[in-house]
């Protein structure tokens, strides 16, 4: 009998490990746009369509990897008046993805960062006073970790991937704000 429930225990710990994690969704986009720029901000999704020079220019501004040739975007308003622009970026932290909105305000400056799905463990996952120090940066090279954006202790990885985002943000936000895209 203890043979059985040994072997038992391996199958369920084997069938637990190699199930797919479930995505951890913490906020969903519209709840963070809400939480962000008012609860009656409205959201218009855009595409933008990049060429080659478009995509390697927002790399080099972001220091970041980038290649996407189609980039969804959003429009916030209130009324007639233009609240900033808000991406949804996704990578892979160590092993597993993070999902997040970075809000601009109509100056181009970051008005805030949101968590919006986290499947890391969640000693690894930004705390908001970290990532409130990103506000009202527009400068890509102060959100390089170590300036502006302070290096987290234990989740190095982390603070590279968030600071990398909010680069990437910024520069598709200079693109898209002088219309040349």
């Amino acid at each position: 009998m203890e043979r059985f429930a040994r072997v038992s225990l391996l199958i369920a710990l084997g069938a637990a490990l190699a199930a797919p994690a479930a995505a951890r969704v913490l906020l969903t986009r519209d709840e963070a746009i809400a939480q962000v720029y008012g609860a009656n901000a409205k959201a218009t999704t855009r595409t933008a369509y990049l060429t080659d020079e478009q995509v390697a220019a927002v790399k080099q501004a972001a220091r970041a990897p980038f290649d996407a040739r189609r980039v969804t975007y959003y429009e916030i308003a209130r009324a007639d008046t233009a609240l900033g622009l808000a991406f949804v970026d996704q990578n892979v932290v160590r092993t597993q993805t993070e999902t997040l909105l970075i809000a601009l305000d109509p100056a181009g400056a970051i008005r805030a960062i949101e968590v919006l799905a986290w499947n890391e463990p969640d000693d690894y996952r930004p705390p908001a006073r970290w990532l409130d120090r990103a506000r009202a940066k527009s400068d890509a090279t102060t959100l390089e970790p170590g300036r502006a954006m302070p290096h987290l202790a234990g989740a190095t990885l982390s603070g590279r991937a968030v600071s990398a985002c909010a680069r990437r943000a910024l520069a598709l936000g200079a693109l898209f704000s002088s219309g040349k895209h």
